[in-house]
């Protein structure tokens, strides 16, 4: 089986939810803006290439 077989329209779903997701700077946990960007990058990037397989 492929990764596009196991994508569900429920997971499909809620992949588009999460695609403007970004990583925010927690109130007692200090990272980086510069990071934090960087990550939410990842995150959005991966997104976009399982929607598009």
């Amino acid at each position: 089986m492929t990764a596009r077989g196991l994508l569900t329209d429920d997971i499909r779903r809620d992949l588009n939810r999460l695609e403007d997701f970004t990583f925010r700077q927690h109130p007692r946990i200090h990272a980086e803006q510069e990071r934090l960007g960087r990550l939410s990058k990842i995150v959005q990037n991966q997104i976009h290439q399982i929607l598009s397989a």
